[in-house]
């Protein structure tokens, strides 16, 4: 039996990959990347004057992906009827309708679920 040296390899040699064209080209997107990054859309009832409508309208637009649709209440009386038959005549604000769940008042966590929900699910036009 003979000592090796540690400047000798007695491992065995490392196969060669060789990669193929299609290996090379960028991949398409998986189905949970696509689902990840489908639009989703909102539909917002505010007021000018609500911190808290403010306070949703900054987390909608810090997230990519949405398509949101804001009305003000105040300003168009038939979307504030609108929001009243989606909250059952509550009238608290803000109300986030995200694609037919419908949300009262700002809680982000539950905005942020909600929305990551929305992402998996097929959307209205027969597209995840």
């Amino acid at each position: 039996m003979t000592a090796t040296s540690p400047s000798e390899s007695t491992a065995t040699p490392q196969p060669t990959v060789t990669l193929t064209p299609s290996l090379t080209q960028p991949r398409e997107v998986n189905r949970r990347d696509r689902r990840a990054s489908r639009d989703v859309n909102i539909t917002m009832y505010v007021t000018s004057w609500c911190r808290f409508c403010r306070e949703a309208r900054a987390l909608l637009n810090s997230l990519p992906n949405l398509k949101v649709t804001i009305h003000d209440i105040e300003q168009n009386k038939a979307k504030g009827a609108e929001m009243l038959a989606k909250t059952g005549g509550q009238g608290g604000i803000p109300v986030l309708d995200i694609e037919g769940a419908v949300i009262q008042g700002f809680d982000a966590a539950a905005i942020m679920d909600v929305i990551g929900l929305a992402r998996t699910r097929v959307n209205p036009s027969g597209r995840r």
